[in-house]
């Protein structure tokens, strides 16, 4: 497998304090997105919004990208919202005593989500459930996911964090051959590629992208 632009981005965002009272409206984290016009179409990697919500029985949560994601299961698109379920610094790790992972193609041809829950006993994460796909429509650039409140223990109110880490690749799809012979020279593994000079390549990427 080729990795194509390695840019597994990592966003960081500030913790967001959810108040649970029916008469809060929603809000939104919203972040400023500089283009880049060397590589315009990794836009999908950079969040635009935060979102989260809830109803009596679930957290919900919303990440939405600065472009869409592009329809194409060379794709990845993947998040982490952190949960501060007892607004407790101390407890938990770093301060966190949930998560739910997700992880889309960008076909969504395969997307899932897990929960899992801090265990202090095991210092160690623990599964809890799968919570099912998350909602995502192929081209879009939007994912939504829902957490029952029951799961996290019902909780008051809630420090929020999310990670998002995202990567284009491809695979190397075209068939050659090689002479082994033409691959017997001298290569000491030293750090200097000087040696890797008369070294022909097999395949090459023909857009110079990689």
């Amino acid at each position: 497998m080729l990795l194509k632009r390695p840019i597994g981005i990592a966003l960081l965002l500030p913790l967001m304090l959810l108040h649970f009272n029916v008469f809060s409206p929603k809000v939104e984290a919203t972040y400023t997105y500089i283009a880049d016009p060397t590589y315009p179409e990794i836009g999908y990697m950079d969040v635009k919004q935060v979102g989260w919500d809830f109803n009596p029985k679930e957290l919900l949560l919303k990440v939405q990208s600065q472009t869409s994601i592009p329809n194409n299961p060379n794709y990845f698109f993947a998040g982490t919202f952190y949960l501060d379920t007892d607004q407790n610094p101390a407890t938990g790790s770093g301060g966190f005593d949930y998560y739910a992972h997700f992880e889309i193609l960008g076909d969504g041809s395969s997307c899932w989500c897990d929960l899992y829950r801090w265990d202090a006993a095991s210092t160690d994460w623990v599964f809890v459930k799968h919570l099912g796909k998350p909602s995502f429509q192929a081209g879009s650039d939007t994912v939504e996911l829902g957490i029952l409140l029951a799961d996290i223990g019902s909780p008051t109110a809630i420090n929020i964090y999310y990670h998002g880490s995202n990567c284009a690749y491809d695979f190397i799809q075209a068939k050659y051959t090689y002479n082994i012979a033409s691959e017997d020279r001298s290569i000491t593994v030293d750090g200097n590629p000087a040696d890797w000079g008369s070294d022909t390549p097999d395949l090459t990427d023909p857009t110079g992208d990689a």
